[in-house]
Formats: C-alpha cells, structure tokens, sequence
C-alpha cells in the first residue's frame, strides 16, 4: 500500500498580536539567522566569533506589529518565513506602490521543495492586492567572482520573473557592514512588475 503524500506546509499572515508570541518569535529570529548564516557566512570576518546576525527577536516582533510577516509550517514548526513590507511613493502622481520581499528564509530540510515558489506567490498576490504595482528585493553580491548560493539566488528569482534594476554601494545603503566584509560587495536591486506594463506572472 503506497503511503500517503505529507500534508503540504500550512501559510500564513501573521496577524499583530502574533508578535506577544516569544516563543514563535524567537523561532522565527533562529530561523532566519541559521539561514542566512549558511548563506552568507563567508562573506564576513570570522562570522561566529563576532555572532553574525541577520535579526532579533526585538526586530521580528516590530515586523510582525507593522509589516507583514508570512509563516510556513508543518507538524507544528516554522520550515519558512518571509516579510512584505509596503512602502508608498512620496510622489502619488507618477511613481508605484512598491512591495519589498526580506526575512526570506526557508529550512535546509525544504530547499528545492517548491516551498520558497509558494511562499513568495502568496506575498505576491497579497501585494497585488493591496495595490502594489511592483515587487522589489535585495541581495547582497560580490562585485567580483561567483559564489554558489548567489549565483543560484540569481538564477531562481531570474525565473520568477524579477530582474536587476540597479546596484547600491554597501558604504550607502549598509554602511555598519562595510568593514566586517570580506570581498567587495555591493546590494544588487531586483524588481518584479505586478500590474501594467511589463506584467509578469
């Protein structure tokens, strides 16, 4: 008898009053930081003698209260999370509602599951909703040479249909991470058009 198929992981929005949660809280930092840990280790000096961290509890807990936090469980554990932050345009007349992707993280144990295409879909069309006309992220990126987990980040969101628009200068944008970094490396700008000219699903 074949063996039925596991439940698929369970998203959600995180609702405000989520964020008096310190146990869910504090999952969700240790999530994020192990991830990108694994992910971005290498580009900083000695990056467990100085505790490299992506977050804390203290700045999850404002995400959820102000943001939007997105969840993915399964048997009662967090396997992936990821935040929407809406930024309006100063100008209304000519510019876009912008929606900004971070906090992405996923479990090793679900890398290459389709769970991070899922998550990033539900965001998407919550975005969508609330009148964003473009989705906007960042990723940190060697000026020079390749790197296996960036190389493939380009590649997957390349498929999601997002593209490069523009690279910021780490003294700019990050400056505090400027003399912790190993490599030149600068914030290279993806975008995404969700209404309109240059649609893309």
């Amino acid at each position: 008898m074949t063996e039925p198929e596991p439940a698929p992981a369970v998203i959600q929005l995180l609702p405000p009053e989520a964020a008096s949660n310190p146990s869910l809280v504090s999952e969700i930092t240790t999530l994020v930081n192990q991830v990108y840990i694994e992910a971005e280790g290498d580009f900083f000096v000695e990056p467990r003698l100085r505790k490299l961290l992506r977050t804390n509890p203290a700045q999850v807990t404002e995400y959820i209260q102000l943001h939007g936090v997105y969840t993915a469980t399964h048997s009662g554990h967090i396997i992936g999370c990821i935040k929407l932050q809406i930024e309006d345009p100063e100008d209304q007349a000519g510019n876009a509602r912008v929606g900004h992707l971070g906090l992405f993280a996923i479990s090793s144990s679900q890398r290459r599951s389709g769970l991070g295409r899922r998550l990033v879909e539900v965001v998407e069309q919550d975005a969508r909703l609330r009148g964003c006309h473009i989705m906007e992220l960042e990723i940190l990126t060697p000026k020079e040479g390749g790197h296996v987990f960036k190389d493939f980040l380009k590649v997957w969101y390349s498929k999601m249909g997002y593209r490069p628009v523009r690279n910021e200068e780490l003294a700019d944008a990050l400056p505090f991470l400027v003399p912790d970094i190993t490599r030149p490396s600068h914030l290279v700008i993806y975008q995404k058009h969700l209404v309109g000219k240059g649609l893309v699903y």
